[in-house]
């Protein structure tokens, strides 16, 4: 509950900060600090959300990693090796660039968190890789690293 209440407060800011923008309040629907405000408004929303669900629940903390809470949740396996992986996946960008290394490291982080169906694992983050090239690249012509 208390990162969420951090959480609630960075977030708070920030939005604060993008309404002095011209944007949603302003009736400037496509102006490029709508996104950002409706983000972070949805960001806010979530986030009480979860916390009435938190205190609905009325849970105990979790006990983990030598007796703190939630450490063994933190560091385990799984979260250590993904992590690798993203630097793994920022050193590769200037290599490979942006598809091939992107390809790559969604294929195998889908297959870490579950391994099985390799081939289906490669489907999917080939189709989101062409989903990602379409939006970003052809679409709003972005150019991507």
């Amino acid at each position: 509950m208390g990162f969420l209440v951090v959480l609630a407060i960075l977030v708070t800011a920030l939005l604060i900060d993008s309404l002095k923008l011209p944007g949603m309040v302003d009736g400037q629907l496509s102006s490029p600090s709508s996104v950002p405000q409706v983000m972070l408004f949805l960001a806010l929303t979530l986030i009480a959300a979860a916390a009435v669900s938190m205190a609905r629940q009325n849970s105990p903390p979790v006990e983990g990693w030598r007796g703190a809470p939630g450490w063994s949740f933190l560091l385990n396996r799984e979260v250590v090796i993904l992590l690798v992986m993203v630097l793994a996946y920022a050193l590769m960008l200037p290599l490979l660039r942006f598809e091939a290394s992107t390809l790559i490291f969604l294929t195998a982080a889908m297959y870490l968190l579950e391994r099985k169906d390799f081939v289906k694992k490669f489907a999917v983050s080939a189709a989101t890789l062409a989903a990602i090239l379409a939006v970003f690249r052809y679409f709003m012509q972005v150019m991507l690293p």
